[in-house]
C-alpha cells in the first residue's frame, strides 16, 4: 500500500467530518535532479563540466589568429561559434531544448592531413569569461550518412592552455556538417547544426 492509498483509507475511518488535507507527494527518486555541486554531492570538486550546443556564424579565409606558429598546422578555414546552453529531461537525459541561451563562443581553426577523413583541430573556447585552447583532430565518421548532404564528424581537442587554477581539460564533440555550414538549421533539415560538446575542466588540488 502506497502513501497516498493509506492517507485515503485513514480518512475513510475519521467521523469527524473534518477534511482530509492531500497527503505530501511520495518521494521520487531524484537522481540527476539535484542542483547541489559535485561538491555538496560527492565531497570533492575536481573539474568543471560544460555540456554547450555550437551554432557556427562565421567561416573565412584563416587570419593571423590561425597562426601555424600557435595551432602547429596550416589551416584552411577559420570559424567563429556561438556556445548554447541545453536543457534535458532528467528521466533519460533527452535534450529538450537545444539553444537555451548563449553561453560562451568558440574560434576555431582547420587544416587537411594526409588522411582526407581526418581535419587538424584547433579552437579557443570562451565560457564564463575563462579562456580554454588547445590542438585536437575532427574525423569524419561517414559521408552523405543518415541522408545525401550530411556528414557526422567526432572532433576532441587536448586543453594545455587553461585558466588559473585548472591543470588541464578535454574537448569532445558530436558533429553534424551538411550542405549549409553555417546557421543554427542543417541542409537537408532536421538535424542540428553543428556539434554537442562536452567540455572537463580539471582543477588544481
Amino acid at each position: 500500500m502506497t502513501k497516498f492509498q493509506f492517507a485515503l483509507r485513514v480518512c475513510a475511518l475519521l467521523v469527524s467530518g473534518a477534511a482530509c488535507a492531500a497527503p505530501p507527494a511520495e518521494e521520487e527518486n531524484t537522481l540527476g535532479k539535484s542542483t547541489a555541486s559535485l561538491e555538496e554531492v560527492h565531497g570533492i570538486d575536481y573539474e568543471d563540466i560544460y555540456i554547450l550546443r555550437s551554432i557556427r556564424f562565421s567561416r573565412v579565409t584563416p587570419t593571423a589568429f590561425c597562426d601555424p606558429a600557435k595551432t602547429g598546422f596550416v589551416s584552411r578555414f577559420e570559424d567563429d561559434h556561438d556556445m548554447a546552453s541545453i536543457s534535458v529531461r532528467a528521466a533519460d537525459g533527452r535534450v529538450m531544448n537545444e539553444s537555451v541561451r548563449v553561453a560562451g563562443r568558440a574560434h576555431s581553426c582547420q587544416g587537411s592531413t594526409e588522411d582526407p577523413t581526418v581535419l587538424n583541430f584547433w579552437v579557443e573556447l570562451t565560457v564564463n569569461d575563462s579562456i580554454s585552447s588547445g590542438r585536437g583532430t575532427c574525423v569524419r565518421v561517414r559521408s552523405n550518412w543518415p541522408e545525401a548532404g550530411l556528414s557526422p564528424f567526432r572532433c576532441f581537442a587536448d586543453f594545455n592552455i587553461v585558466p588559473a587554477g585548472y591543470v588541464g581539460g578535454l574537448l569532445t564533440t558530436n558533429t553534424m556538417s551538411s550542405r549549409d555550414p553555417l546557421g543554427p538549421e542543417t541542409n537537408p533539415a532536421g538535424y542540428l547544426n553543428l556539434s554537442v560538446a562536452t567540455t572537463r575542466l580539471w582543477k588544481q588540488h
